[in-house]
């Protein structure tokens, strides 16, 4: 007997720790909006519905105790815009707005003043003391945080850096000592400055791309050879986990599963863990669930780069800006930008 209430009595606190502290979507309402929470991976996403417009949110808002974190909704009309706030306790929020089946922030690039600088980077507006960004220079990276400051890593430039991957506070990339084929990996710590070297038995080529990670595992297809590899950043190894003898292997969700090498070569398919969450960036738009869209700022020429603790950093020409708490605010003036903005940019937060 003793036994059966035990096992009741932890069966009982089971589902008490899943209601609250797993996952979970709620909907509810306050007054004419309808508004879906879902908490999933340690973020809270809010889905609003008034009358015909649909308004979404991500927020970098840890799971509690209570559900139904939306207080009430500002709700402002201007220039056949219809816009929308969420007011939730301990959180800066801001409006969306919506027009013509898009939505925008109130902030947009309209509001800013044209600078001219006379030199090729200038760092404007200093970032916070957790807040790091890398700016790929072709030889190693400028960083920023306090200062403006240099890392070099390599004698002479790199032009391609196609197999730059950045995670969390990392990131990694090949040792670029070879023309055509590669052998061992440079992990950077954006928090540090500092970085090791991951060494590898193998001849790698270019021509290859990230496929996934898992855990402490980062995934790298080589399409030249057919090789998948499992890259391990906290052990600093690497070893061979798919090719055309042994056959392959793909993630769905947390289970590993047996692939084909035509899911590689034709679907180029790929496993990056939170890459199924619903809020997700793509340029100057964000996708929420697969069928809606926020469409950040009015211009069209804009390039997101990171977004990091409700912290949206994006290029627009050549410069580099921040969005936070409906304020956009110049961060970085960068020359090259006018001929490269693709994958040259990192950010963290601590």
């Amino acid at each position: 007997m003793k036994k059966i209430m035990y096992i009741l009595c932890l069966f009982i606190i089971l589902i008490i720790l899943k209601y609250y502290l797993g996952d979970y979507t709620v909907n509810y309402n306050i007054d004419k909006f309808n508004i879906e929470e879902k908490v999933l991976d340690g973020y809270t996403y809010i889905k609003i519905n008034y009358e015909d417009n649909t308004f979404v949110y991500k927020f970098d808002l840890k799971r509690g105790l209570k559900r139904n974190r939306v207080e009430s909704i500002k709700l402002n009309e201007t220039d056949g815009y219809l816009c929308v706030m969420p007011i939730i306790k301990n959180l800066d929020t801001y409006f969306l707005c919506s027009k013509d089946d898009d939505l925008f922030t109130l902030s947009t690039l309209d509001v800013l003043e044209e600078v001219k600088f006379s030199e090729d980077i200038e760092y404007v507006n200093k970032l916070n003391y957790n807040e790091f960004i890398y700016l790929w220079k072709y030889d190693g990276f400028y960083t920023l945080n306090k200062d403006l400051e240099t890392i070099n890593i390599f004698n002479s430039d790199r032009y391609s850096n196609d197999l730059m991957y950045s995670f969390d506070k990392y990131i990694v990339f090949p040792v670029y000592d070879k023309e055509y084929l590669f052998s061992d990996f440079y992990l950077l710590d954006m928090s540090t400055g500092k970085y090791k070297t991951i060494k590898t038995k193998y001849s790698i080529n270019y021509d290859s791309y990230y496929v996934g990670n898992r855990k402490n595992n980062i995934y790298l297809f080589d399409n030249k050879n057919n090789v998948l590899y499992e890259i391990n950043y906290k052990k600093l190894n690497v070893k061979v986990v798919g090719d055309e003898m042994k056959g392959f292997i793909k993630y769905e969700g947390n289970k590993k599963k047996s692939a084909s090498l035509s899911e590689y070569t034709n679907d180029k398919i790929t496993y990056f863990s939170g890459e199924d969450s619903f809020l997700e960036v793509n340029k100057n738009y964000y996708s929420y669930d697969g069928d809606t869209w926020i469409k950040y700022f009015s211009e069209e020429d804009i390039e997101v780069v990171g977004n990091v603790n409700n912290n949206i950093y994006f290029i627009y020409e050549d410069n580099l800006y921040k969005y936070s708490n409906s304020n956009v605010s110049l961060i970085l003036h960068y020359f090259e930008y006018n001929f490269n903005k693709s994958n040259i940019t990192f950010c963290y937060n601590k």
